[in-house]
């Protein structure tokens, strides 16, 4: 059975008006991505797979001692890619997706809003590469929109789509991305919380890949404890209720 619980983030509510909320939310943002990708990104010469990369502006928030990013982009622009890299001291490498990366071969695995162009077949995909990718034990890390509970923001959320939908852009900040890791196999220990929910909300959180066993005959093998005969392995549903814990960086 995965461990869920929640994992917290200090979101101060609040503000007078429109532009506050927006500067305060874009502020709380970029610090949150800054919180989570230093906390999280291993040190050490982690080698670090960035589902995200867009033009780079993520690079600067990673380990100084980082081994390489390898940042994933069907379209990059790799001159703008690689001086931002070079600015942020961070070895970068490009591809336009991870079928080249050998399995269990990465310390972490980052998403920053990479999943709101995509349709719900290449999130699930973007899932499955990630729990390949990752070396047991290592985390996704995740910093995704989510669908608001505030019946008005989501309102908003939903003219945002619709408005994408008229000039044929595939646009999505209501995905439910907490349904879809627990969907995934691989994942065991995950934890989350929903952010800046005032105003732009984002689900953030870290999905742990399994240990393996080391005499298993394959790529991915869990480790299965032997069961009776008699007894019926209960079949994973995914989601236990949620503990709500105190973020404390772990």
């Amino acid at each position: 059975m995965q461990d869920v619980s929640r994992l917290y983030v200090n979101d101060e509510e609040g503000g007078n008006s429109g532009a506050v909320l927006n500067r305060l939310g874009n502020v709380l943002h970029q610090l949150i991505i800054a919180h989570m990708l230093a906390l999280h990104v291993p040190k050490g010469g982690a080698r670090v797979v960035d589902f995200s990369v867009g033009e780079g502006r993520n690079l600067y928030y990673y380990p100084k001692d980082t081994v390489q990013v390898v940042g994933v982009n069907p379209n990059p622009k790799v001159p703008m890619l690689e001086a931002q890299a070079a600015y942020a001291k961070v070895p970068i490498r490009i591809l336009p997706d991870v079928s080249r990366l050998p399995a269990n071969s990465m310390d972490a695995v980052v998403s920053v809003q990479g999943m709101e162009d995509m349709s719900d077949e290449q999130v699930e995909t973007v899932l499955r590469d990630a729990v390949r990718v990752l070396k047991p034990g290592k985390k996704f890390i995740y910093i995704e929109n989510v669908g608001a509970e505030n019946p008005l923001v989501l309102a908003a959320q939903q003219s945002i789509e619709g408005l994408g939908k008229l000039f044929g852009k595939k646009y999505t900040v209501t995905r439910d991305l907490l349904s879809f890791i627990l969907k995934t196999k691989g994942f065991e220990v995950i934890k989350y919380q929903v952010v800046l929910g005032f105003q732009d909300p984002h689900i953030v959180g870290i999905a742990t890949k399994k240990q393996q066993t080391t005499t298993g005959a394959g790529i991915g093998k869990d480790t299965i404890p032997k069961k009776n005969k008699k007894e019926k392995v209960p079949q994973q549903t995914g989601l236990s209720d949620p503990q709500k814990i105190e973020f404390s960086g772990q």
